[in-house]
């Protein structure tokens, strides 16, 4: 019987719209159907990868023979290769149990990483990388990080920093610093990269490129729960962001008004002294009452609104609690009312078109009971004169910690925005709400 050799054209584009393990499957089924997926199979990477963990084996990946499938085939391959993610768990040897205070006692093999070097030397086609526990394997292999410094086109790069490091390991890793000859450890893709993302110490940027101005950097993302940022150094060294999340406190430092003209979405841990107008801006912080300690917080919050100026806004739904008492809630609708108007005061000045809430499941009224949450909107949009929509979720069980077992973690989703449209008649100053249909696109404004 003849074969039937497949029209290839059809092909690549079934492949490209097939996931990676899709991709694999299809391999699979003849020589020409592999030659055709393999880029798509090895266009993203991210270990660990669970499907190739077999049970009793310590050691999730086998780095070496990773290796060797990439260097085979004349090392073609490394071109194929736009995403490489070492996670959480990458390097685990012993898979160990989360306690009660929320550690583990897992093991890991940071040396395991080594056959990763010459990957990554020869991804020179490399866009976005991301290494968790970023300071524990450039310490363990150190060469790893000079293959890091030589990609020419990385785009994105998340480093997760889990401490510190000690004299000895921030000397190895910044050689050329220490040494004092000319030369960075990110200098290779200063202009190409456009997101980045640290998770660890604040002031990271300033010990890896004190000097350095990335002007094509459009996202950065700082993660820190122990320290703070400085605002005027992000603002000298990120002059063209669009997106700035800030998962850290921030020292009162005050930056230059409009010196980020280009920047849209603010996402803040805390109030800071920011005072760029952006169209966006994502609260970590509840709008509160005067609850005792929150004068602060909430002052701090009315200037930091009076300058941002926000068009939307989000924040986590304020709390039922009556002033001076943490523990009594609200115990009456006139209560819930009162409390909202004299909470969204706080946002009359501020020229809101839009307004995301999200409930905590502690709020006393019934999230099906939307007649109540239909006047809740009414009583938010007589405080603020200039807002059209109005977008409320409640929050599911957002505490659940992920066990080491992935497969049997599932992410507890929020529920859908549920909005209203405000409706303002000029002849007789009423207003009025009515709920918008699910249907309708009324996605995050962030986006």
């Amino acid at each position: 019987m003849e074969s039937v050799r497949p029209n290839l054209d059809i092909f690549y584009d079934i492949v490209s719209y097939l996931g990676m393990y899709e991709a694999l499957q299809t391999s699979l089924t003849c020589r020409e159907a592999h030659r055709v997926a393999t880029p798509k199979i090895i266009e993203t990477v991210a270990f660990p990868l669970h499907w190739l963990r077999l049970t009793g084996v310590h050691r999730p990946e086998m780095y070496e023979d990773f290796r060797a499938y990439m260097l085979a085939d004349g090392a073609k391959r490394f071109g194929y290769l736009q995403t490489l993610v070492l996670g959480e768990h990458a390097f685990c040897t012993y898979w160990g149990t989360i306690h009660p205070d929320l550690t583990n006692d897992s093991e890991y093999d940071f040396t395991l990483a080594e056959p990763l070097i010459d990957v990554i030397q020869g991804a020179t086609g490399l866009r976005r990388l991301s290494i968790a526990h970023a300071d524990a394997i450039f310490d363990e292999v150190s060469e790893l990080s000079d293959a890091v410094a030589s990609l020419p086109q990385l785009e994105e790069v998340e480093l997760h920093f889990v401490e510190y490091y000690d004299s000895e390991t921030h000397e190895r890793w910044w050689r050329d610093y220490a040494a004092g000859r000319d030369s960075r450890f990110l200098h290779n893709f200063t202009d190409s990269l456009e997101v980045l993302e640290l998770l660890g110490e604040a002031d990271i940027i300033e010990t890896l490129e004190p000097s350095t101005v990335w002007h094509a950097v459009r996202e950065l993302k700082l993660t820190d729960w122990g320290t703070s940022v400085r605002l005027y150094t992000l603002a000298r060294a990120f002059p063209n962001l669009r997106r700035l999340h800030l998962d850290a406190r921030c020292l009162d430092e005050v930056v230059p008004e409009n010196h980020w003209r280009q920047l849209d979405y603010v996402y803040a841990f805390s109030p800071s002294a920011l005072q760029q107008h952006v169209r966006y801006l994502d609260m970590y912080w509840p709008i509160e009452l005067y609850l005792p300690g929150s004068a602060a917080v909430r002052d701090a919050t009315t200037a930091l609104l009076q300058h941002v100026k926000p068009v939307v806004l989000k924040s986590p739904g304020w709390k039922p609690n009556l002033p001076h008492d943490g523990a009594v809630h609200l115990l009456s609708d006139a209560d819930a009312r009162a409390g909202l108007s004299e909470v969204f005061m706080l946002l009359r000045d501020v020229r809101l078109k839009g307004l995301t809430l999200d409930w905590k499941q502690e709020f006393p009224l019934s999230w099906h009971n939307t007649s109540k949450w239909k006047q809740y909107a009414l009583t938010i949009a007589n405080c603020i004169p200039s807002l059209e929509y109005i977008g409320m979720r409640m929050l599911t069980d957002y505490h659940r910690v992920p066990t080491l077992d992935q497969s049997s973690y599932e992410k507890s989703k929020p529920q859908a925005y549920r909005w209203y449209r405000i409706i303002r008649k000029l002849v007789d100053t009423q207003i009025g709400v009515e709920e918008v249909p699910g249907d309708e696109d009324m996605d995050d404004p962030a986006t």
